[in-house]
């Protein structure tokens, strides 16, 4: 029996409800609700000792831990302090803003000293370190923002489809603007409506073309090719953030 499932055992936890394996990390993760419990349990009385950081953009705490003698709370078998923080203010595309810091310092350094007084030997890591902890946490999706980036680098940026050179046969090979669409959500709608309103399914056909193909023109279908014409040749508008699948167009 390892060291978690020993834990484990012998504080009543379950496993995939109390605690989980955390494959990123690499860690044993347990519910703070859990490490509450294993307080009361275990006699432990925990406070605030100082509060050491109250800057704009972050706080900080030290909480105290005492493992308090079950049949004599007047007797300490083993007293711990630890630090419990806080970033209150987006700082870099990783740090995440919190509503009530304070209680986040506090609920980090408190669950600090009952996993440090029960399980000196590490191992064990409280959900509350960090949102990728928690059970069933996804990544969440890029930003409308983001996406808009990385579109307009794809198409602007050095190498991007938007300087590409069409050889003249291709161009030729190129839809009518005004002929309408015979394929997907947007069947029926001409090429320049799409180029004055729905902007970014042009881009995503060209972009999608071009990742694939590069400049192997003849692998590119008419409908890739009139959109990157159309985008090197009109500005039209932005248009609203859509998803788009395979399905919209047969490559």
């Amino acid at each position: 029996m390892d060291f978690q499932e020993d834990f484990a055992v012998k504080h009543g936890l379950k496993k995939d409800e109390d605690y989980w394996w955390h494959k990123q990390s690499g860690h044993w993760i347990i519910k703070h609700d859990a490490v509450v419990r294993l307080a009361d349990q275990n006699n432990i009385v925990l406070e605030i000792s100082e509060i050491i950081d109250n800057a704009p953009d972050r706080k900080a705490m030290v909480c105290r831990g005492l493992l308090k003698d079950a049949c004599d709370e007047d007797v300490v078998l083993r007293d711990v302090q630890m630090t419990g923080e806080c970033l209150v203010q987006k700082i870099g595309k990783n740090t995440i803003p919190w509503e009530y810091p304070w209680a986040l310092a506090q609920k980090r350094g408190e669950d600090r000293c009952v996993l440090r007084l029960l399980a000196p030997g590490g191992g064990l890591y409280s959900d509350a370190e960090a949102d990728a902890f928690k059970k069933g946490y996804k990544e969440p999706p890029p930003s409308q923002q983001k996406r808009k980036e990385e579109r307009t680098e794809a198409a602007e940026g050095p190498g991007g489809y938007l300087s590409l050179v069409m050889p003249g046969e291709f161009v030729s090979k190129a839809l009518d603007p005004t002929a309408p669409l015979k394929f997907g959500k947007h069947k029926g709608r001409t090429w320049q409506e799409l180029l004055d309103d729905e902007r970014g399914y042009l881009e995503w056909l060209a972009q999608a073309a071009y990742s694939e193909h590069g400049e192997g023109w003849k692998d590119w279908s008419y409908n890739a090719l009139t959109a990157l014409l159309l985008l090197q040749s009109g500005s039209g508008q932005e248009s609203p953030e859509e998803d788009f699948t395979p399905e919209d167009v047969p490559f």
